[in-house]
Order: C-alpha cells, then structure tokens, then sequence
C-alpha cells in the first residue's frame, strides 16, 4: 500500500494506515546486532559505539549511516539521568529491518560505553558543534578507509536532527532520512513547555544549507513527544520545499518504527 515509487517520490503528505508489529521489548542489543561487526570509536571527547556491515566490499559504494536518537536523557521531566543509553536501540532496528549492504550504526556520545560524560552533553548540548564534529570526523574515517562515495543519513528521534545538521557541513549526502525528528528543536522544547537547548544547534536554522538536499521525514500520528506540528515548523523555514518529503504513519514516537520504515525504506531504496 505505497503512494510512491521507487523512481518518484510524490511531493504530499500520506497517512500510511498499516499493521506493524512491536520488536520484542526484551530483545538485545547482541540479539539484533548479531550478522554486524561492533566497535568503539574514541574521538577526542567523545567514545562512540559502533555496528558495520562488512564495509571491505563497499568499495566506491553509497554508505547508510544510522544515528541514535537521544535515548534516557531524563528520569523525568526535572531530574536529569546519569545514563542517556536507551532502553532500546532504535536505529539499530531500523538498520537491521533493512540489513543494507554498506551500513554504519552509530549511537550517542555517553551512550553503552560507560564513559562519564558531563551531563549538559546530552541534555542542553546533545546537538552542540562539539558533538557534530565527532560525528563529521567519523563519516570521514569510514570515507577515506573504504573508498565510500557517498552518504544516505538516517537517524530515528534526535538522532534525526544529528543527520540533518551533519548534512549542512558536508557535500556528500544524497539524502537525509529522518523518524519521529525533532527538526526544529525550538519548536519541540516550545511544545514541551522546557529550557531551550541553548547549548545546541538548530537544524531549522539551517534550511538554506539543506534546500538542495533529498529529504524523507517519517512522523507518527500518534506521537505526543514529538508531534507533527515540529515537522511544520522546520518545513517553514524553506522557501523551497521541493526536496522535502513527508510521510505520516498511524505510529506513537516508540515502538513499531523498524516495520513501518523497512516498507517505506525498500521503496526508496
């Protein structure tokens, strides 16, 4: 049931009323990882869990990054956690509903590793310059070591609004592809009645740089953390909006996004 194609995505925006079942809550990080090669890349600040493909054979090929979302920043909405790994890698069931060839699963700083992080890194400076340049240096190591030729970004909740700002430092993404974003994050902390990230940088305030880019936003119907209405609100910032492709699926923020994005996904790609 698929109002697009694999040669032309429509430029509208879709409710996609479709069955999906929920992963197994239980299910683990080794669990889902299994067929993937696990690393720890150590950047100047940051430590970065990783998973890859067999990327020897990717030589001149396109890589699929997959970035986590924010995970358990909070405890609740006053008391910030001492771990932000989430209880669930996200993107990393979306990697793995697709099982690309030439695939990089990337988590967030302080994320699995143990690594004692100030705690501001993943609350008020999760999308800081500090952060996105670790990122920025790793797609670079993995571009020169295999000879990769460019870059489909992906990342699920705040790892949405990583690929977007990635995507304005670099000439190398053919796409960005984000679920259940928080794209304008003024906006989101606006909704949420919280401090504004003020450590952090905006993706909608980078519209210019990203005009030119493909861009696929899937976003829940049923998402109260973050609502369609902080998708519109990024999309505003374009004036031209050609390359900005919404689909909206009868999904909650959490659970049932690998079932619903390997559709969308095979589609695409």
């Amino acid at each position: 049931m698929y109002y697009f194609s694999m040669k032309k995505l429509l430029p509208l925006s879709f409710l996609l009323l479709l069955g999906c079942a929920t992963p197994d809550s239980q299910e683990s990080l080794r669990d889902v990882s299994a067929y993937l090669q696990k690393s720890i890349i150590k950047k100047e600040k940051f430590d970065i869990l990783a998973f890859e493909s067999d990327l020897a054979q990717c030589n001149g090929e396109r890589l699929f990054v997959f970035v986590e979302g924010d995970g358990a920043a909070w405890k609740s909405r006053n008391v910030v956690s001492n771990d932000p790994t989430p209880k669930k890698p996200t993107s990393l069931f979306l990697l793995n509903s697709v099982q690309k060839k030439c695939s990089l699963y990337l988590a967030r700083p302080c994320q699995y590793t143990g690594q004692k992080c100030d705690k501001k890194e993943f609350t008020s400076h999760r999308y800081s310059p500090a952060v996105l340049k670790n990122y920025n240096e790793i797609l670079t190591t993995y571009k020169q070591k295999y000879a990769i030729d460019d870059f489909v970004l992906v990342g699920y909740s705040g790892g949405g609004a990583v690929v977007a700002l990635l995507a304005t430092m670099r000439e190398d993404i053919s796409a960005i592809v984000t679920v259940a974003s928080n794209l304008d994050t003024d906006a989101w902390t606006s909704y949420h009645n919280v401090t504004p990230l003020y450590g952090s940088l905006n993706p909608a305030h980078f519209a210019y740089k990203l005009e030119d880019i493909p861009q696929y936003h899937l976003v829940g119907s049923r998402d109260t953390i973050v609502p369609q209405t902080v998708f519109e609100s990024y999309k505003s910032r374009f004036s031209n909006q050609k390359n900005i492709h919404l689909f909206v699926y009868d999904n909650g923020h959490y659970d049932g996004w690998d079932c619903f994005f390997r559709e969308f996904f095979q589609s695409l790609y």
